[in-house]
């Protein structure tokens, strides 16, 4: 300060102390501006990271929402298991048959809804071991409703 006011032609003497505070101020001023704009520039980069995470976030929710094993928290839905080797002959559309002692007096019970398109594994109910398949969503008959859904095994046809 004391080199600028010899510059500024003040003949060589001295800045008087308000000038010296006055200018102590206004450096003040000035940081504490530029430190201002600089938290407003990190905070909104981290808002705008922060809706990007949230964007990602709902459209993950979203998709979550649409399977069928989420639809079934809020609305009845009738799943089953298919193996890899039972999906060869199930398609959307495939009549769902309940069959006493695996093939005889067969009815038709519904049909197939959607095949869920992600792989499966649980355990396998006439052995040991674990069987690998998908879900399929079935629409069943209202009448026949209760009495499939207590059988082990139902068929699916082709149409």
């Amino acid at each position: 300060m004391g080199q600028q006011a010899l510059r500024a032609g003040n003949n060589g003497s001295a800045p008087m102390p308000d000038q010296v505070m006055a200018m102590n101020t206004l450096i003040t001023v000035e940081v504490e501006l530029l430190s201002t704009e600089a938290a407003m520039r990190a905070k909104l980069a981290e808002k705008e990271k922060d809706q990007e995470e949230l964007s990602k976030i709902n459209q993950l929710e979203k998709e979550l929402r649409a399977r069928p094993i989420f639809k079934a928290i809020d609305t009845n839905v009738d799943m089953a298991f298919a193996s890899y080797q039972s999906l060869k002959g199930i398609a959307p559309g495939s009549r769902v048959m309940d069959c006493v002692w695996g093939v005889f007096a067969c009815r038709n019970v519904g049909k197939v809804s959607e095949i869920i398109p992600a792989e499966t594994i649980v355990p396998d109910v006439f052995g040991s071991g674990q069987v690998r398949g998908q879900f399929i969503t079935l629409d069943l008959n209202k009448e026949d409703h209760d009495d499939s859904m207590h059988s082990k095994v139902l068929r699916v046809r082709s149409n």
